[in-house]
């Protein structure tokens, strides 16, 4: 026996059951973070120094990977690994001699589902080593981790008004990546959320303001319509969901409010917002199209004056 006492690797090799593969190591709740401690070892072919014969480890996992290779205490010649990740050479460890650990080697992230580790041995002359590996044994110590998604900070409330674009934004830690997903509270269902696309969002049939970046952390809201404070008569509740490939997390509500007779933004509704609008409408300017459905004429007129008659 070149690299590994003969009575050791039988024992070792009843523990894998002579098999070249294990059996899939998979995780409960999707991606725990878990270790796994291998014990393993393999008989070599040909007569050379690298050992011909990988051992494969299928597993899942869906973020962080690490790998440590210890060698088995039995060996009579320094052994070192080739550690391939789905086929592709990703570590080398250099020869270690009996009952020693290699680096821990960081090999993640990787992409959520299914992988395969494979780990092919190689030989170098001394010891028992006369110029070719027989055999090889060791622990494989695997860690596998996603940490899940902790918002870190909520969207803030904002109070604006209608030519001032809103940005709402959510930050968090975990595992990247991430997905996010943005929702408005169903004003007529206290308690239900409603998902958030790009475009005019629309409550009942009615448009409210136009979405963008729903599916960033950072959300916008603008061009409120007439009907927004009609529709939300305390202001509008957005939050985000954060997820990755283990799980998800939901930000704090953040109450948006506009004072939508505010047409010139100084935070005060009074005659000058209506010159104002009334000189916007008389130049067919965009903002004069008040109602958002696309067309400016006399129905924007009297949609402004109502709410300017409401005030804030």
């Amino acid at each position: 026996m070149r690299g590994l006492k003969r009575s050791t690797l039988a024992m070792k090799l009843m523990v894998v059951g002579m098999a070249m593969t294990l059996g899939v190591i998979a995780n409960a709740d999707p991606c725990p973070d878990a270790t796994d401690v291998i014990l393993t070892g393999l008989p070599c072919l040909g007569d050379g120094q690298l050992c011909g014969n990988r051992l494969e480890i299928p597993f899942d996992s869906c973020g962080l990977l690490t790998l440590e290779y210890t060698t088995a205490s039995s060996h009579c010649s320094d052994i070192g690994m080739l550690v391939y990740l789905d086929g592709v050479l990703v570590a080398t460890t250099d020869p270690l001699p009996p009952g020693t650990a290699s680096p821990v080697f960081d090999l993640g992230p990787v992409s959520p589902g299914s992988h395969v580790l494979s780990l092919e041995a190689y030989g170098v002359v001394g010891g028992c080593n006369q110029g070719f590996l027989e055999s090889w044994g060791g622990f494989i110590t695997l860690h596998r981790c996603v940490e899940p998604p902790e918002i870190v900070t909520s969207p803030g409330a904002v109070a604006a008004c209608p030519g001032i674009d809103a940005s709402f934004a959510v930050t968090n830690s975990g595992s990247a990546p991430f997905g996010f997903s943005w929702e408005v509270e169903d004003p007529a269902a206290p308690g239900t959320w409603l998902p958030l696309t790009d475009g005019v969002l629309e409550i009942g049939g009615v448009p409210v303001g136009v979405v963008s970046a729903s599916d960033s952390a950072s959300m916008v809201f603008s061009s409120p319509t007439a009907q927004f404070n009609v529709i939300f008569a305390t202001g509008a509740n957005f939050r985000c969901t954060v997820s990755n490939s283990c799980s998800s997390a939901t930000s704090d509500a953040a109450n948006y409010n506009v004072c939508i007779a505010d047409f010139n933004c100084d935070a005060s509704v009074d005659f000058f917002d209506y010159l104002d609008f009334v000189a916007v409408f008389a130049e067919n300017g965009p903002t004069a199209d008040f109602n958002a459905d696309t067309v400016i004429d006399f129905f924007d007129y009297l949609d402004f004056v109502a709410a300017f008659s409401s005030g804030c």
